[in-house]
C-alpha cells in the first residue's frame, strides 16, 4: 500500500529563545559557572502547519549541546494549541525545566546558542537562538597526590601554602597574581567575564599583567625521592618557552628555597635558584612532553619536605611571565613516584 500526503504546506517554526531559570553555580578562579541541574526556560513562539495529513513522531528536535543540555525531541502533543488538523497554525512551546545534565563538560563561549529543527517527514528548517556569553562547568575532580588537571583547584595552594579559595577574584585574592584554571587548563587570565552568565559578580581579568603563578604540591608518603619525571598532558608549551622562561616551573622542599626546572643542573648541592633539570636530551617537550629534575647531591624528599599534612614531597610553583601565544597547560604529573 502506498499512502500519499497531498497537504501542500511545509511545517515552519520561529523565534527560539533560552532564558536562565534556576541557576546552580560553582566558582573556579573567581569565575561563576553553571553546573549540573541548572535549569533554563526554552520557548518557541510560533509553529505553523506541523500536522500534514500524516506527521512523524518527533515534530521538533531542540539541541542545547553548547550549554550541556540534553536534546529535546518533541511530539505534537508537546506543543501548546496542538491538534492533528492539517492546517494547524500559531502553535507554541515552552519548557521551564530544561536542566544541564552533561557530565565532565566545560564551555566558556560568547557565541553560545541553542538550535531547533522541525520535521515534516523530511528534515525541515533549522532556527537558532540569539548568541549568549556563558560559562558552564560540570567537571568532577581528578586530582591525586601526583597528578594535577586544573579542574576544580582542590589541591591548589596560596603563595603562603594555605588552602586556595576558588571563589575569590584573582585580582584581589592572595598576592593578586594568580594564574587561572579554566576548563581543565591552566592559563594566563585575560578575559573580561562581566558580561558572561551566570550573573552577577563576574570578574574582569582583561588588565592582568606581570608574572603570575600557581602553587601546588606532590608527595609520596613514606618514600624518599632524589629526582622525578614530570609528564605534561594536553598543552601548547614549547622548548622555546622553557628556554626563555616565559613558562617557568620550580620545585622546593621547604617553600623557601626554589630550584629551577627550566635550567640545567650544574652538579653538586643545589642552592636557591639553581637549575635542577637533567637529561634534557631524553626528557623534553618536543620529544615526549617530559621534563626530569634532580634535588642535587645527597638531597631527597623526606618526612619534613613538601606541604603539610602529608609531607614526603615537594612544593611546585608554575609561573607565566605574560599571556604569550595564549599558552596553556592541561595537566601534569610525576610519573615515577608510584
Amino acid at each position: 500500500m502506498i499512502f500519499f500526503d497531498s497537504e501542500p504546506q511545509v511545517a515552519v517554526h520561529s523565534n527560539l529563545t533560552i532564558v536562565e531559570n534556576v541557576p546552580v553555580t560553582i566558582q573556579i578562579s573567581g569565575v561563576f559557572y553553571y553546573t549540573l541541574l541548572s535549569t533554563f526556560t526554552v520557548a518557541i513562539a510560533d509553529c505553523d502547519w506541523p500536522a500534514s495529513d500524516t506527521y512523524p513522531a518527533t515534530i521538533i528536535s531542540i539541541s542545547g549541546v553548547e550549554y550541556g543540555l540534553p536534546t529535546l525531541n518533541l511530539a505534537g502533543t508537546s506543543l501548546t494549541g496542538w491538534t492533528a488538523a492539517f492546517d494547524s497554525i500559531n502553535l507554541s512551546y515552552s519548557n521551564g525545566a530544561w536542566a544541564i545534565n552533561s557530565v565532565n563538560f566545560c564551555a566558556v563561549s560568547n557565541t553560545a546558542n541553542i538550535s531547533s529543527q522541525i520535521f515534516d517527514w523530511v528534515a525541515g528548517g533549522t532556527i537558532v537562538s540569539a548568541n549568549a556569553s556563558i560559562c558552564v562547568n560540570t567537571y568532577s575532580d581528578n586530582n591525586t597526590r601526583i597528578y594535577e588537571d586544573f579542574r576544580l583547584e582542590t589541591r591548589r595552594l596560596t603563595s603562603a601554602f594555605a588552602a586556595w579559595d576558588n571563589a575569590q577574584d584573582l585580582n584581589t585574592f592572595d598576592d593578586s597574581l594568580g594564574l587561572q584554571c579554566q576548563c581543565s587548563r591552566l592559563i594566563y587570565p585575560q578575559t573580561n567575564f562581566t558580561t558572561y552568565n551566570p550573573l552577577p559578580g563576574q570578574p574582569n581579568y582583561l588588565a592582568s599583567a606581570g608574572t603570575r603563578t600557581y602553587f601546588t604540591g606532590f608527595y609520596h608518603t613514606g618514600t624518599s625521592h632524589a629526582n622525578g619525571i614530570l609528564q605534561f598532558g594536553d598543552h601548547n608549551l614549547t622548548e622555546v618557552m622553557i628556554t626563555a622562561q616565559t613558562f617557568k616551573l620550580e620545585i622546593s622542599k621547604n617553600g623557601v628555597d626554589w630550584y629551577n626546572c627550566n635550567l640545567a643542573y650544574g652538579g653538586g648541592v643545589l642552592n636557591p635558584n639553581d637549575g635542577c633539570r637533567i637529561d634534557s636530551g631524553v626528557y623534553n617537550i618536543t620529544a615526549n612532553n617530559r621534563l626530569r629534575f634532580t634535588l642535587g647531591t645527597l638531597s631527597n624528599t623526606d618526612a619534613t619536605t613538601g606541604p603539610a599534612p602529608n609531607f614526603w614531597g615537594l612544593y611546585i610553583r608554575i609561573s607565566w611571565t605574560n599571556a604569550i601565544s595564549n599558552a596553556y597547560l592541561g595537566s601534569f604529573e610525576i610519573t615515577d613516584w608510584v
